[in-house]
């Protein structure tokens, strides 16, 4: 049997979104993903992922909410993991493990998105980035 046909997450075809702990803004934001459900060449999804940080995360968790979307929160273990610093990534490949986004929608940000976009790539899983200066979506395959 395949992972998808018993993971009942994963039949919500969620987007992992990821981006900076400071945001886009939440208005950005909400615009930039509206834009992606509008977008006919990004994979449909019925679902947000996300790893609980402020900024993006957040503001992708407040979007699925006002959109009637159910929406997954996988938090790093900041405070009790014992990675010495590897707990983000660590999630990052948990949310992966967890639900096999359709999609990950990359927003500006730092090492951790970058890690998250990597991670993406390598497991071909479509990877789409914002564009904030000509706020479109684009098919990245390169980080």
């Amino acid at each position: 049997m395949e992972a998808t046909e018993i993971n009942p997450i994963n039949q919500l075809k969620p987007a992992l979104v990821c981006g900076s702990r400071q945001g886009q803004g939440f208005l950005r934001t909400s615009t930039a993903l509206d834009k992606a459900r509008k977008t006919p060449e990004l994979p449909v999804f019925y679902a947000v992922l996300s790893g609980g940080n402020k900024g993006t995360d957040g503001e992708a968790f407040y979007w699925a909410m006002l959109r009637e979307l159910p929406a997954l929160i996988v938090p790093a273990k900041w405070k009790t993991g014992t990675a010495g610093g590897g707990e983000g990534p660590i999630r990052n490949r948990l949310m992966l493990r967890l639900c096999w986004p359709v999609v990950v929608l990359a927003f500006p940000g730092g090492p951790g998105t970058r890690d998250m976009m990597r991670v993406a790539l390598q497991s071909e899983i479509p990877l789409w980035c914002w564009n904030k200066d000509d706020e479109t979506w684009k098919l990245c395959r390169t980080i």
